[in-house]
């Protein structure tokens, strides 16, 4: 039987606890742990854990644990020596699971086959309508990989399901000025450097909160805030893996979040893994960080 972690990193999401914890009663299925990883709370976040375990019934294990604060990425580098499952799913403390979640992967996960290469299940996220928040999978339960899917031009919300020795073996950069890097870090380097593969599924296990109009508008800012993180990111979309198209958008995007980092163009050229590329596209990535400057952080700072 394999055994579950359900990971949910939390930072001041107190009244949101109690929800996700009452969700995990109800599943249909128990062999899982529930990992919380409090990033450094100063709301009530640890005595409302505190609560929960002393009451608990034990049906499950939950297991919590307390850092200092440095972003959500750096909650899910902390956990990796407290994960105790063969798989383990990303749940944000202001989600919650379906009540079949755990046995639905449970039975995909004993569909797979031992030769197959499957770093991780993707399901789907639904809003609490019953709406899906990404399309649906072309194909369900097809084997492919993330430069495939990136090569697609999907965007994700995916529930990812991650076997463990594939999450814990890409952990997220961390620096000491940013506190965030967008989770397609680990699947990114998981497909390039471990060549592991995906299996898509068109069922929603995961419920997240409705996401407003302005997430686009706030997340490019959150990005252009941590410039580093996310010009590593992009850093490495460069090879065959990856489509023209990707290439070409991962080397502008990886030049402007370096001008946002204040990196000179000898700099940009030297880290960068695909040279020719990179300087081809210098003036296309100028370009992004000039209109990227005057629309998110200069309209920021104005308002």
């Amino acid at each position: 039987m394999n055994k579950i972690t359900v990971l949910t990193p939390t930072y001041n999401r107190e009244k949101y606890l109690m929800r996700m914890y009452e969700s995990m009663l109800h599943q249909t299925k128990v062999s899982f742990q529930w990992l919380i990883v409090d990033d450094g709370s100063t709301d009530g976040t640890e005595q409302t854990m505190k609560e929960i375990i002393e009451n608990h019934p034990d049906n499950f294990q939950i297991d919590y644990v307390k850092k200092q604060n440095g972003g959500k990425h750096s909650a899910l580098n902390f956990s990796h020596s407290y994960i105790k499952g063969d798989y383990v799913m990303v749940l944000d403390s202001d989600d919650y699971l379906k009540n079949d979640a755990i046995e639905i992967i449970c039975q995909k996960i004993s569909l797979l086959k031992k030769d197959d290469h499957i770093g991780w299940l993707a399901f789907l996220k639904g809003n609490e309508d019953g709406t899906t928040i990404d399309t649906y999978y072309e194909r369900d339960g097809e084997i492919t990989n993330y430069a495939a899917y990136m090569n697609a031009g999907r965007k994700g919300e995916c529930c990812d399901v991650y076997l463990t020795s594939a999450f814990v073996s890409y952990p997220y950069p961390e620096y000491s000025d940013e506190k965030f890097i967008s989770e397609s870090y680990l699947n990114i380097c998981a497909t390039v450097y471990g060549e592991y593969q995906m299996i898509t599924y068109n069922e929603v296990i995961q419920v997240v909160e409705y996401m407003n109009d302005g997430l686009t508008f706030e997340g490019r800012v959150l990005q252009i805030r941590n410039p580093k993180g996310h010009a590593e990111l992009w850093r490495q979309v460069s090879g065959k893996m990856f489509n023209s198209k990707q290439i070409l958008k991962g080397a502008w995007l990886y030049i402007a979040y370096s001008f946002f980092d204040e990196r000179s163009i000898d700099e940009i050229l030297k880290k960068s893994f695909n040279k020719k590329v990179v300087l081809l596209n210098l003036p296309f990535g100028y370009a992004i960080y000039v209109i990227w400057k005057k629309k998110y952080v200069q309209k920021k700072l104005a308002g």
